[in-house]
């Protein structure tokens, strides 16, 4: 049986996978590592064939051959339930993406899937040491200092505008 392959995007990047994401009975199912650790804060294994995944102030905990994920303190039915295939944990993408507050769009004509989720902080950029409270004051910069004419001390060499002789060779 050949399994489609499926590229999975991230708010726009692609995230290399090593297996691929797969496309199994209309559903993109992804392996924890590398896919789903991207962007989940924590992933563990738990006994009994059991993931905890926890991200955006969410948590979802999954077992290998059961359609049924346990999400924020409510059970929730999967598209398909997860499996293991040669040691690998495939999850269905588009119930965790969901579950994690995510959104997925699936393109079937380039087998690609996007996923939007969030960050769960934005970067800034703190003001300079020293600078006040509530971003800094804009300044007066001032320019270049210009630099006074030097008198000439006396006739500079000149570049020879005569050509020289060939020499044989």
């Amino acid at each position: 049986m050949i399994v489609p392959v499926v590229v999975v995007l991230l708010n726009g990047v692609a995230i290399p996978a090593a297996p691929p994401a797969e496309l199994v009975a209309g559903r993109v199912m992804v392996p924890i590592a590398p896919v789903v650790t991207r962007f989940a804060e924590r992933v563990a294994f738990a006994a009994f064939g059991a993931v905890v995944i926890e991200a955006h102030g969410h948590r979802c905990t999954l077992r290998v051959g059961v359609a049924v994920a346990a999400c924020d303190d409510r059970v929730e039915p999967l598209e398909y339930a997860p499996y293991e295939h040669e040691g690998v944990l495939f999850v269905p993408l588009g119930d965790v993406a969901r579950a994690l507050g995510g959104a997925i769009a699936f393109d079937p004509a380039s087998s690609t899937v996007q996923v939007w989720l969030e960050p769960d902080r934005r970067l800034e950029t703190p003001p300079p040491s020293g600078a006040p409270p509530g971003g800094p004051v804009p300044a007066l910069t001032p320019g270049p200092t210009p630099t006074p004419a030097q008198p000439d001390s006396g006739p500079s060499p000149r570049p020879r505008r005569t050509p020289l002789p060939a020499l044989p060779s």
